[in-house]
């Protein structure tokens, strides 16, 4: 597990998921009125941070506790922490549950992506704000899946890393600041 993350999830408190049906691509998907705290998230995202056997693919991966099973990639590790149902939805799904933020607005959980119509496949990628890295706020730690149109920067397993921000896909697209509607 990531140190930055370890750090944030040994003073995390538990908090509530949310449930319901799940779709991929661009059917949205139905939850409680429940929320999760950024707490949990975090502490969700560092049950799958390090294991090396959860690679990028298309294959699924159990949830903390073994509950649930997500897809093994960026959407999917995203949709593990926020505690989606699985296999969680894509990363055009994705934007049905977040609303745009502001950089200076990003807390621990909040996500940096590339979603929303047309960002299907290699087009589109999603990670967790695990924290500003510097004081000028130029570089950002973040928790994701691997992710291939990194030109394989990063490792092809969830992990913790630092990124100049704003961070830009080999494509040129820009990751950019939201907030998954029921955290808390």
């Amino acid at each position: 597990m990531g140190t930055v993350l370890a750090a944030a999830v040994g003073a995390a408190s538990l908090g509530t998921a949310p449930a319901g049906a799940a779709a991929t691509g661009h059917a949205a998907h139905e939850h409680s009125a429940a929320s999760i705290s950024r707490a949990t998230v975090m502490q969700r995202a560092a049950a799958w941070i390090g294991k090396k056997s959860y690679t990028y693919s298309d294959g699924t991966y159990p949830g903390p506790g073994g509950k649930g099973r997500y897809r093994g990639d960026c959407s999917g590790f995203v949709s593990m922490a926020l505690h989606l149902p699985g296999p969680g939805p894509n990363t055009v799904g994705l934007a049905g549950d977040v609303t745009p933020i502001k950089a200076t607005q990003l807390q621990q959980g909040d996500l940096l992506g590339n979603l929303g119509s047309g960002t299907g496949g290699q087009a589109g990628h999603v990670q967790l704000f695990v924290k500003w890295a510097d004081a000028k706020h130029t570089k950002v730690t973040v928790a994701e899946q691997g992710h291939l149109s990194q030109g394989g920067s990063a490792p092809a397993y969830p992990h913790e890393k630092t990124y100049r921000y704003p961070e830009h896909m080999s494509s040129g697209a820009t990751l950019k600041p939201y907030r998954y509607k029921h955290i808390s």
